[in-house]
């Protein structure tokens, strides 16, 4: 058996459930726990970076497709669609299959706040 170690507040738990909640039901099936308890086990807390990189990765891969990375952006509510994730994908991706590492990941997000 395992030990996750993270103390967490219920309004932290609550947020992370929300983001894995994958149908947006309100519970849980198993593999939104799968994700949940990746999320606990992986990120810090107080880290939203850590977080939301992690929720985006939904296979638990510790990378994020472009599909991924479209589920997370639409759970945030930006309004985005395929073609438009492609394509900021493909300005920052270095690798032949367009996923984003968690430096990659960032890189992206600053790029969209800016």
């Amino acid at each position: 058996m395992f030990e996750l170690k993270q103390v967490m507040q219920i309004i932290q738990a609550q947020y992370i459930l929300d983001i894995v909640d994958a149908d947006g039901s309100g519970t849980m099936n198993t593999e939104d726990f799968t994700h949940f308890v990746y999320i606990c086990k992986n990120a810090v807390i107080d880290d939203i970076k850590t977080i939301l990189f992690l929720a985006a990765d939904k296979d638990c891969s510790l990378s994020i497709s472009k599909s991924e990375l479209l589920t997370i952006l639409k759970k945030l509510g930006a309004e985005v669609n395929q073609q438009m994730v492609d394509e900021l994908v493909d300005q920052v991706a270095d690798n032949e299959d367009g996923t984003l590492s968690y430096d990659l990941f960032n890189t992206l997000m600053e790029r969209l706040i800016e």
